[in-house]
């Protein structure tokens, strides 16, 4: 195949863009280890982002392959990478999720946004299973529609689902979907902390609407290369902005270790005319964490920030501040870690083992089972019933 190639005078070839292009996936593929094998904060978001990282970097090597024509060495791998980009937005959204939400673990709902790019991937077996010859045709069909094709005749559908026939608008939504689930989640997220949208004083959350700010302009830039070129021909154009945001991460991650922390850090703007100090708030830390240890408080479904903060003989507003700038966290996060926390004993304990969940999650403070259910599984990745086994 490779001597056909070169006798029709299709040689590799490097340019600016290609150099520029390869070494931007580089970058990606050394990022991709640097996040996954990294064990600070939390590791999840980690793992995520390097598969975002693994994602780009090889789709943009694919590019690449086949912009220079090196694909002529391995045309058994030609458009190998296609399901890839169905991973894109479901890979982007969990990494925000999970950065925003503290989540650990992904569930098994959440697995499921995998599975668009699981069915592009069955379809593609046919193509796969494609002659050489094939897969070269669609090579010159796309990046040299001007050279002769060779003859031949498929042996099984290569599309059968016509997927492939249509990948550039299913990529567009698909993508752009995903664009939208983000900016849902962290659009209140801002509004939480009494930020604009476009405020920078939130690191963490000024960097999640960068990143998916960026991937919406992929997007377009996608779009308008292609109906501005014929077939692949412009593909390096989306590739170079791939490699430039992949430039740019390993910049920022160099620029800031924080990236491995996996938390949202609280605005503090709110607290600026607060009399509290760090020696006040610790003490008043200690007092509380004794008081839910040995009171309890959040066993009782009725409890406040307010009521809380009584217990502690101060304000609401001091005690909103002492769970946000120490412990990064909101009063009914902090509550529930409590309550789900005497949940897990409950279930685990054999004198227990005939109690419903119902009760369970009346004894610890919850009115529904389906506020338990979901909380439980926030912090645990599990339901009570996965949990008890």
């Amino acid at each position: 195949m490779i001597d056909v190639l070169l006798s029709a005078m299709i040689t590799p070839q490097l340019d600016l863009f290609s150099v520029f292009i390869f070494l931007g996936a580089m970058q990606g593929l050394y990022l991709t280890f640097f996040f996954v094998f990294r064990k600070e904060g939390n590791h999840l978001s980690n793992i995520l982002f390097g598969c975002i990282l693994l994602v780009l970097a090889l789709i943009t090597l694919d590019i690449f392959s086949g912009y220079t024509n090196y694909i002529i060495y391995f045309m058994h791998l030609n458009n190998s990478t296609e399901p890839f980009t169905f991973l894109i937005g479901p890979l982007f959204y969990l990494y925000v999720f999970s950065i925003i939400n503290d989540q650990g673990k992904l569930t098994g709902k959440q697995k499921l946004h995998f599975l668009a790019a699981i069915i592009f991937a069955l379809n593609m077996i046919p193509y796969f299973l494609q002659p050489e010859a094939y897969k070269y045709n669609e090579f010159l069909g796309a990046f040299h529609p001007e050279a002769q094709q060779i003859p031949l005749t498929t042996f099984l559908d290569p599309d059968p689902a016509k997927l492939r026939n249509n990948i550039v608008p299913l990529i567009f939504i698909h993508v752009f979907s995903y664009v939208i689930l983000c900016i849902r989640i962290l659009y209140p997220k801002f509004r939480q902390q009494n930020l604009s949208f476009f405020s920078m004083q939130n690191k963490t959350l000024a960097w999640l609407r960068l990143l998916v700010l960026g991937l919406a302009l992929a997007m377009i830039i996608f779009i308008v290369v292609r109906i501005l070129f014929d077939a692949d021909l412009g593909d390096y154009i989306t590739a170079t902005y791939t490699s430039i945001m992949l430039y740019s991460i390993s910049f920022m991650v160099t620029k800031d270790s924080g990236f491995f922390s996996g938390k949202i850090a609280i605005n503090n703007k709110k607290y600026e005319k607060s009399s509290l100090t760090s020696d006040m708030q610790k003490a008043i830390l200690e007092k509380l964490n004794k008081l839910m240890e040995e009171q309890k408080p959040f066993l009782d479904s009725s409890i406040s920030l307010s009521s809380l903060a009584k217990h502690l003989s101060i304000s609401t507003h001091n005690l909103s501040q002492i769970l946000n700038e120490s412990l990064q966290k909101s009063f009914f996060e902090y509550i529930a870690e409590y309550r789900i926390a005497e949940a897990r004993k409950m279930l685990r304990d054999p004198e227990m083992a005939n109690m419903v969940i119902e009760e369970i999650a009346e004894r610890v403070g919850y009115n529904s089972k389906s506020a338990f259910n979901n909380a439980f599984k926030k912090l645990t990745g599990s339901t009570p019933s996965e949990y008890r086994g």
